[in-house]
């Protein structure tokens, strides 16, 4: 028995060697040392590193790796699978980091690695930060760098919150378009004369209002003296009149809000459709038909119309199908979207339009383009009513609550018959005796 005993221990050690040996001529012992850190700029560290809100903080870490292998390994000694970050704490609404990609690093060499923060315009500029810089894989983490941040806001700079457009994304050739900007001031200054441009270059309109101040967001001891200044408001609603003869199609809205006496200038874009005029058209090369103009959708569903193209000119054609508008609120496919029809014959091709999670409930406008040899032939303004995804949720809700109801009154009913057949029962039997 005790030689048995001995035997099996014998057995272990021997595995346990083996493990250890398999697992030393795998291990490579190291770590890196920082040589130099650039961050926001500046070189070094310092007690503290000034840096402005809604700007990026580029950081530069160059280092060198130190690794031994075990004293048995005959591999070329590395840390592999590391990793890079950069981030910093204490912002409310958001991580503010970055990492770098994968990358090993041998021994004696020396690397360079570069981030990028980029710091939100609303920090609170009250308060220091820490920008911390580490190195690591799954094995291994090396704090690098830490530094701290005095983050301030900018002596001039005005945000664009919103820009609201009535009646809506799409508008008809020769009706007012009206549009209302929302500021709200980031610096430390108060501003004046806030000139805001609204135009469509396209088309040629343009035209300016003026809100006339803006507290800075952080001073509040000026407003707690005046409670009149505000350090946002919107621009009274400035009137666009679309020309009558504009074409039907996609223009850019540009709201460009100058201040700082001009020079300081901060912009937003936006995409409208103007059904107007339709483009001229070539007769005689087909007749376009489309299934329905007008169908209805859910958020985030798709929805498809069928056109059909009938070549009436004397030869083969291959006609392109495109769309205008439609992308504003639904991610457009064609489908095939070259379609070969010879004479006296039809070809068919569907336009699906995924509708946007986020597209405004409502009825939207788009129009379908058919072209052949890169001429258009028709033309078709289509809609799309679309729904919120509560509406379905709401039906269900209520058909759910109006079976359950169905159900009591059923049941009830079933006991008030009961009950009835019961008490006749009991009044046959009374009459016989």
């Amino acid at each position: 028995m005790k030689k048995m005993l001995k035997g099996i221990c014998a057995v272990f050690l021997v595995l346990v060697s083996l493990l250890t040996l398999s697992n030393a001529v795998e291990a490579a012992t190291g770590y890196v040392n920082v040589d130099a850190v650039r961050a926001c700029d500046i070189d070094g560290t310092s007690s503290a590193i000034y840096v402005e809100r809604g700007t990026d903080c580029e950081i530069e870490v160059e280092f060198t790796g130190y690794v031994t292998p075990d004293s048995i390994s005959e591999k070329e000694p590395k840390l592999k699978d590391l990793k890079m970050k950069a981030w910093i704490g204490g912002y409310e609404y958001d991580d503010i980091e970055d990492v770098t990609s994968m990358f090993d690093v041998e021994d004696g060499v020396t690397y360079k690695k570069y981030l990028t923060l980029s710091l939100p315009e609303d920090m609170d500029a009250s308060t220091d930060y820490t920008l911390h810089v580490e190195i690591y894989n799954k094995d291994y983490t090396n704090d690098v760098f830490e530094q701290t941040l005095r983050v301030k806001e900018s002596r001039h700079s005005l945000s664009i919150q919103d820009v609201i457009v009535r009646p809506g994304s799409t508008v008809e050739a020769g009706r007012p378009l009206f549009v209302t900007a929302r500021l709200e001031n980031m610096g430390d200054r108060k501003e004046e004369d806030i000139q805001v441009n609204v135009e469509i270059p396209e088309l040629g309109v343009s035209v300016r209002d003026y809100i006339d101040e803006l507290s800075s967001n952080e001073d509040s001891d000026a407003r707690e003296d005046n409670e009149d200044e505000e350090d946002s408001a919107s621009s009274d609603e400035i009137y666009l009149k679309i020309p009558e003869n504009t074409m039907s199609g996609a223009y850019e809205l540009i709201v460009r809000v100058v201040y700082d006496r001009g020079h300081q200038e901060v912009s937003e874009k936006q995409t409208i459709y103007v059904v107007g005029k339709t483009p001229v058209v070539e007769e005689g090369k087909a007749l376009v038909n489309i299934d329905s103009t007008s169908k209805t959708g859910n958020q985030g569903e798709l929805v498809s119309y069928k056109v059909m193209i009938a070549n009436i000119n004397g030869a083969k054609h291959v006609y392109t199908i495109e769309t205008a508008g439609a992308d504003l609120f639904a991610d457009v496919s064609v489908q095939p979207a070259f379609v070969g029809v010879d004479k006296g014959n039809v070809g068919e091709s569907l336009v699906n339009l995924k509708v946007k999670e986020d597209a405004t409930e409502g009825t939207h406008q788009f129009t379908i383009k058919v072209k052949a040899d890169d001429v258009i032939v028709a033309e078709k303004t289509l809609t799309l009513d679309v729904n919120e995804n509560g509406a379905s949720e709401k039906t269900k809700k209520a058909l759910a609550i109006g079976f359950g109801v169905l159900v009591v009154l059923l049941v009830i009913l079933a006991l008030v018959l009961a009950f009835n057949k019961m008490r006749g029962s009991d009044e046959d039997r009374e009459s016989y005796y």
